[in-house]
């Protein structure tokens, strides 16, 4: 793919994924001003930071976290000195700029339009989220091999949900030895469940199994172990919730019961950022290949 070298991009906010994209574009040749990075030592010295006020003046490309929020009024930016608003970012906006982040509300992405901007939701990009969920299902790996008091290998595995993360773990755990369970709604899911070599299971039977697992891994995002179907476990079951907020597992009723379970959001960020900037790097250049920013 062939951007123009001259193109700049702006990096503003967000965790280490986005000093490690600044890094990147950079030693791909491309001009990058960053803001809200200020707090961040991974950052490379030699990228320049500006106020915001400059770098959108100066980008053709503003690239905004994954969350790019997470309250819908500032930047998600935990290393910046000063707080950036959603509003500012919109105010300074310039027609023909490609504003890009991930997942953007629809007040924000009206607010762009207002100004002429152009707004793309990378997070909504079906190439990222089947990449993202490589690094997610690694980082899961990685907790459960911290967190519990069992071997993978011949323990029992239940994980919640057969969509793109389901996958790469059903896929994961089956290689490292686990007696794999997925609990799914779809028939054709159960198809590609038994061709993977795990046990399927629906999703209102799984109260029927629940006292065998030594670990269960959600990616549903809306409540499902609750309270009543918690009480089926094993006090000694491990509990990795990697849904959306506000996730699949009540925390309150597990920590009730004794129950270990902890809350394991943005992964990719926490565990590899430099892969996860070069997936989000790519997706923005095929939105800026779609939207003739070449």
């Amino acid at each position: 793919m062939n951007i123009k070298p001259n193109i700049c991009f702006g990096v503003i906010g967000g965790d280490l994924r986005q000093a490690c994209l600044a890094d990147i574009l950079s030693s791909d040749g491309y001009n990058v001003v960053i803001s809200g990075l200020e707090q961040c030592e991974e950052v490379n010295t030699n990228i320049k930071a500006e106020s915001i006020e400059a770098v959108m003046k100066t980008a053709d490309v503003i690239v905004l976290p994954l969350p790019a929020s997470r309250d819908n009024i500032c930047v998600n930016a935990p290393f910046a000195i000063d707080t950036i608003y959603l509003d500012k970012i919109a105010s300074l906006s310039k027609a023909g700029q490609l504003i890009t982040g991930g997942i953007l509300s629809e007040n924000f992405i009206s607010s762009l339009k207002k100004y002429g901007a152009l707004a793309s939701d990378y997070y909504k990009r079906e190439e990222l989220t089947i990449l993202n969920s490589i690094p997610t299902a690694e980082g899961a790996l990685e907790i459960i091999l911290r967190e519990s008091k069992c071997t993978v290998y011949s323990s029992a595995v239940l994980i919640s949900g057969y969509g793109r993360i389901g996958r790469v773990l059903t896929k994961m755990f089956i290689g490292l030895g686990a007696d794999v369970y997925v609990s799914m709604r779809k028939q054709s899911d159960k198809a590609w469940v038994l061709a993977e070599g795990a046990k399927p299971i629906f999703t209102d039977k799984i109260k029927d199994f629940a006292d065998r697992f030594d670990t269960v891994i959600n990616t549903v995002p809306h409540v499902l172990f609750d309270s009543k179907l918690l009480k089926l476990f094993k006090p000694s079951a491990l509990f990795v919730d990697l849904a959306s907020l506000p996730g699949g597992i009540d925390f309150d009723a597990a920590n009730k019961l004794g129950i270990k379970a902890i809350s394991a959001q943005s992964l990719p960020g926490k565990c590899a950022p430099f892969t996860a900037a070069k997936f989000v790097k790519e997706t923005i250049f095929n939105i800026m290949e779609e939207q003739i920013i070449l």
